[in-house]
């Protein structure tokens, strides 16, 4: 009764305070995952990282002690701490060893598309950093959604990694068509090279492919 209470006070009436008191005499009564489950949502909207933490690992506990365990379940609770782990902590690593955990529990495809998601998010968060943007990838390479994959290899490209994944990357977003990304790529590695004053001799394939694809749109001067 008071779970629907509180659905009612979250989703109808947009009182999340009334909400919040609803769930905590529901897990008073009797605490469950779908209680924490609704109470984490709740505190999320509210903003209240330091009540949403301590939600979340009560309800990692409780569904990791079912018997028998719910594999899925467990996997909701740790990437919902895990998308909470990403917005807090910088370096992140935490939160990466949640998402293969979770992963790791629930392979299939509606998951993994999700976690690229969540992935994806959390890149944003992330920028620059490496285990973020590797974990993004090997999810994606898993989705078998070259969107997917061809958004978390552009990620990855721009930062400076090795040629192979660069030159994949190009050649994926060409395949689909995506241009201004191929552009993008290509432009954003040869600058890279002159900045850091080597020899262009072995960006030779991105200037060739940065002419064609400026002469393709009809700028011939810039491609020579």
């Amino acid at each position: 009764l008071y779970l629907r209470l509180a659905t009612m006070a979250e989703e109808d009436d947009g009182d999340l305070t009334e909400a919040v008191r609803l769930l905590e005499k529901a897990r008073a009564a009797r605490e469950s995952g779908a209680v924490l489950e609704a109470l984490e949502r709740v505190h999320r909207k509210r903003g209240d990282l330091e009540a949403r933490e301590a939600v979340l690992l009560r309800w990692l506990e409780l569904e990791r002690a079912e018997t028998p365990v719910d594999s899925r379940r467990v996997a909701d609770a740790l990437l919902r701490l895990a998308e909470l782990r990403f917005a807090i902590d910088e370096s992140a690593i935490d939160a990466c060893a949640l998402v293969e955990e979770a992963t790791a529990l629930d392979e299939s495809r509606t998951r993994t598309l999700s976690v690229a998601a969540l992935l994806a998010t959390a890149a944003d968060q992330h920028p620059t950093n490496d285990a973020v943007l590797a974990l993004y990838e090997d999810v994606a390479r898993r989705t078998g959604d070259d969107g997917v994959l061809l958004d978390a290899l552009r990620r990855r490209a721009l930062q400076g990694v090795v040629e192979d994944a660069l030159r994949e990357a190009v050649a994926l977003a060409d395949r689909l068509g995506e241009r201004a990304i191929v552009e993008e790529l290509l432009r954003g590695y040869v600058d890279g090279v002159r900045r850091s004053e080597e020899e262009l001799g072995g960006a030779a394939w991105a200037l060739l492919s940065l002419a064609a694809v400026v002469d393709a749109r009809g700028e011939v001067r810039e491609a020579l």
